[in-house]
Order: C-alpha cells, then structure tokens, then sequence
C-alpha cells in the first residue's frame, strides 16, 4: 500500500514542481508571500511538496473532498495510517505523515499555522469571541498602558 501512495504523491509533487515556483508564491492557501516566507520560513520551492501530501492528509482525514478521497488508495490509507483521526487536523499526526515524504517536523508545523491564518484571513475560521460582521468589531479594553507622544518617551515598555 505504501509503494502505491508513495507513487501517487511523486507523481503529484513532480507535475506541480514542473509548474514551476512561480506558481507556489502568492497571498492563497497553497502559496507563499514574502512575508510568510519571513514568518513561517516555507519556500515556494517546498510548497509543491507540503501541499500535496497536506492535500492527501486531509483527504484521509475525511476534511477535503479532492481527488484523492474516495479512491481506493485513500480507503487503503486510512486503514494503513489509524492515527489520522477523521475530521481533525492533528499538529502531531500531520507532522508524523508529511515526515514519511521528508517533510521535516518544523515545516509541517509551520504550514499549519500559515493555512490557520489563511483561513481566517478569508474568513472561513474564525475566533468565538469575535463578530461575524468585522465592521462590528469594537475593542472592549482600552490598552492598560498608554503611551506619551511627548519628544522624551524613551521606547521603554512601562513594565
């Protein structure tokens, strides 16, 4: 079963790495701006990779309906990777399946995050404690600590 997965995910990463970066930098779920280059330290080389087998996680994961859900591989995946655990996005799980294509800890890792926070940009997710409606959003603190626009504040945070 293995081989079989293997062999799909290749065939996957090779015809998206002949796209070329190019196609992996960018503000979308499967890209990378500069500034999450900065943040997160994920590549447009790499991304061919991450999102393929992240594509094929959340497929056995039952979380999305791509190609790859529904086949018979996937079935066999399923079975022959249990810690998947359906419908969860699972830090540790992602990390022990991206590692089994060289995918390092660090990088699955910091894929998670770059998607969570791409998620909430678009406004798929979201926090409970915030309204739907983003123009509605008012502070309800008012910061502890205000600071002096007098020419001698130093910089120094007041605590």
């Amino acid at each position: 079963m293995e081989e079989g997965l293997w062999e799909r995910i290749d065939l996957e990463i090779n015809a998206l790495e002949a796209s070329g970066d190019d196609r992996f930098r960018g503000p979308d779920w499967y890209q990378v701006s500069d500034c999450e280059q900065e943040v997160f330290g994920l590549l447009p080389e790499m991304m061919a990779r991450v999102v393929t087998v992240y594509e094929i996680y959340a497929a056995i994961a039952d979380i999305d309906h791509n190609d790859f859900h529904g086949t018979d591989l996937c079935v066999e995946a399923r079975q022959a990777y249990p810690w998947i655990e359906p419908r969860r996005i699972d830090i540790e799980s992602f990390q022990r399946f991206a590692s089994l294509f060289d995918i390092s800890n660090r990088q699955a890792h910091a894929f998670l995050f770059k998607h969570a926070f791409w998620e909430i940009r678009q406004g798929i997710a979201g926090f409970k404690d915030e309204a739907k409606d983003k123009a509605s959003l008012k502070h309800k603190a008012k910061p502890q600590y205000a600071y002096p626009a007098s020419a001698d504040f130093d910089g120094e945070i007041p605590f």
